[in-house]
Protein backbone atom coordinates (compact mmCIF):
# COMPACT_ATOMS: atom_id res chain seq x y z
CA UNK A 1 0.00 0.00 0.00
CA UNK A 2 1.11 3.38 -1.02
CA UNK A 3 0.52 6.58 1.33
CA UNK A 4 0.09 9.29 -0.48
CA UNK A 5 1.11 13.08 1.55
CA UNK A 6 -1.03 15.16 -0.43
CA UNK A 7 -4.74 14.48 0.53
CA UNK A 8 -3.68 11.75 3.60
CA UNK A 9 -5.63 8.48 1.67
CA UNK A 10 -3.95 4.81 0.53
CA UNK A 11 -3.67 3.15 -2.57
CA UNK A 12 -2.71 0.14 -3.88
CA UNK A 13 -0.16 0.53 -6.28
CA UNK A 14 2.02 -2.22 -8.77
CA UNK A 15 5.50 -1.21 -7.28
CA UNK A 16 7.88 -4.24 -7.49
CA UNK A 17 11.75 -2.88 -7.02
CA UNK A 18 14.68 -4.14 -5.72
CA UNK A 19 16.29 -0.33 -5.51
CA UNK A 20 14.65 2.78 -4.35
CA UNK A 21 14.84 6.33 -3.27
CA UNK A 22 15.34 6.80 -0.39
CA UNK A 23 16.05 10.60 0.37
CA UNK A 24 15.72 13.40 -2.12
CA UNK A 25 17.89 16.31 -3.51
CA UNK A 26 17.30 19.92 -2.47
CA UNK A 27 13.84 21.21 -4.28
CA UNK A 28 12.48 17.76 -4.26
CA UNK A 29 9.44 17.14 -2.34
CA UNK A 30 7.78 13.79 -0.84
CA UNK A 31 4.33 13.19 -2.67
CA UNK A 32 4.12 9.44 -1.24
CA UNK A 33 5.73 6.38 0.74
CA UNK A 34 5.32 3.00 1.17
CA UNK A 35 4.67 0.96 4.51
CA UNK A 36 8.15 0.70 4.86
CA UNK A 37 8.98 4.51 4.27
CA UNK A 38 10.56 4.15 0.72
CA UNK A 39 9.47 7.50 -1.06
CA UNK A 40 7.25 6.17 -3.93
CA UNK A 41 6.61 9.65 -5.72
CA UNK A 42 8.32 13.33 -5.30
CA UNK A 43 7.96 16.09 -7.30
CA UNK A 44 10.14 19.24 -8.01
CA UNK A 45 8.91 22.29 -6.14
CA UNK A 46 10.28 24.66 -8.79
CA UNK A 47 8.19 22.71 -12.03
CA UNK A 48 5.62 25.69 -13.11
CA UNK A 49 3.78 22.89 -15.45
CA UNK A 50 4.44 19.43 -14.22
CA UNK A 51 6.85 17.84 -12.03
CA UNK A 52 6.24 14.87 -10.78
CA UNK A 53 8.43 11.29 -10.56
CA UNK A 54 7.03 7.89 -9.43
CA UNK A 55 8.28 4.46 -8.77
CA UNK A 56 5.94 2.23 -9.28
CA UNK A 57 3.94 1.35 -12.28
CA UNK A 58 0.73 3.63 -13.14
CA UNK A 59 0.38 2.07 -16.56
CA UNK A 60 -0.63 -1.48 -15.01
CA UNK A 61 -4.13 -1.70 -14.77
CA UNK A 62 -4.24 2.11 -15.76
CA UNK A 63 -7.69 1.93 -16.31
CA UNK A 64 -9.18 0.58 -13.10
CA UNK A 65 -6.74 2.53 -11.00
CA UNK A 66 -8.13 5.47 -10.52
CA UNK A 67 -4.65 7.15 -8.92
CA UNK A 68 -3.04 6.17 -12.27
CA UNK A 69 -5.98 8.02 -14.44
CA UNK A 70 -5.39 11.23 -12.55
CA UNK A 71 -1.56 10.73 -13.01
CA UNK A 72 -1.90 10.56 -17.09
CA UNK A 73 -4.83 13.03 -16.92
CA UNK A 74 -2.43 15.53 -15.34
CA UNK A 75 0.53 14.55 -17.63
CA UNK A 76 -1.53 15.35 -20.66
CA UNK A 77 -3.29 18.36 -19.24
CA UNK A 78 0.40 19.67 -18.68
CA UNK A 79 1.59 19.21 -22.49
CA UNK A 80 -1.49 20.50 -23.70
CA UNK A 81 -0.48 23.72 -21.50
CA UNK A 82 3.35 23.51 -22.45
CA UNK A 83 2.28 23.14 -26.09
CA UNK A 84 0.21 26.13 -25.82
CA UNK A 85 2.94 27.91 -24.11
CA UNK A 86 5.27 26.62 -27.31
CA UNK A 87 2.73 28.32 -29.74
CA UNK A 88 2.88 31.59 -28.67
CA UNK A 89 6.08 32.04 -27.80
CA UNK A 90 6.87 31.52 -31.66
CA UNK A 91 4.28 34.18 -32.97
Amino acid sequence: MLWLATDHKQYQVNSLHQQGVKTLAPGLSIEATASDGLIEAFRIDAASIFGYAVQWHPEWQYGSKPLSIAIFKAFREACMQYKLHRQKESF
